[in-house]
């Protein structure tokens, strides 16, 4: 039983503020270490039903962020960007059973999480897929989904987990904080971690997980906070400039649209 691990920060139990995601920033070491406690509680759930391996990506920032030895020992944990179109889900290929995604939050323009984001807080303002909010969960469930991998956990901030049910109804969930304006209302630390424990051991036993459905077409709209970066993405071959802050694509191959968003971002 093989299981993929990709983890973020924003979702983490009790992680509130931009410094505390930033390395050298106040609060970091704090938020550093929850997001490897919760990422070792999903490893030991998984391992307790039956995964004998386990490969865990650092998607956050520098993605040098999770401390290894807080890890159980057997599971591999790849650090730094490989760049790699499946970015956080970099190592996904065929072979593994499920994904996991640890630490997620709510899209850019969610007041799920006062850290609400797609991918760069600096660059959008706005993004969408298929006329839909697009999180980062979006494109790295299909970057999974292109290898023929299911989804089978996500954690995180409340909005996030409930955005993925509506996507992947089967996908288990573990929600530990939610955003109140700016702030959060958190789990404690070792509740959460007992929480994603359980859910990530019903997840691996229980196989309740089933593959996604890819659209058979992608339009993709990302609205940027900055006009010359949009005039930018629109250099990409088949962007369109709708505005001067938005740039539209459109395919019906999911290998480039991730190609053209690893671009544009």
């Amino acid at each position: 039983m093989r299981v993929y691990i990709s983890v973020d920060i924003e979702g983490c139990a009790g992680v509130t503020a931009w410094d505390e995601t930033e390395y050298g920033q106040p609060g970091y070491d704090y938020a550093a270490e929850q997001m490897t406690k919760e990422v070792a509680a999903a490893c030991r759930g998984a391992m307790a039903a039956g995964a004998d391996e386990i490969v865990v990506k650092d998607g956050h920032g520098s993605a040098l962020n999770i401390i290894p030895s807080g890890l159980p020992r057997g599971v591999k944990l790849l650090r730094g960007w490989c760049q790699d179109i499946d970015s956080m889900m970099a190592g996904v290929g065929a072979g593994f059973d499920c994904a996991f995604y640890i630490g997620y939050h709510a899209e850019a323009g969610n007041s799920g999480n006062p850290l609400s984001h797609t991918t760069e807080f600096s660059v959008f303002q706005k993004a969408t897929l298929n006329g839909e909010p697009m999180a980062e969960f979006d494109m790295n469930l299909l970057a999974a989904s292109r290898h023929g991998v299911p989804s089978a956990l996500i954690t995180g901030d409340k909005a996030i987990c409930e955005k993925a049910l509506k996507t992947c109804p089967w996908i288990k969930t573990a929600a530990v904080k939610e955003g109140v304006s700016g702030g959060t209302l958190s789990m404690h630390p070792d509740d959460a971690c007992d929480l994603i424990e359980e859910a990530a051991r019903a997840a691996v036993s229980e196989k309740a997980y089933e593959q996604y459905e890819i659209p058979e077409r992608f339009e993709m709209e990302l609205t940027y906070k900055e006009h010359t970066k949009a005039k930018f993405a629109s250099t990409y071959p088949g962007a369109v400039l709708t505005d001067s802050c938005t740039v539209r694509f459109e395919t019906d191959d999911p290998a480039e649209l991730l190609k053209a968003y690893s671009f544009m971002m």
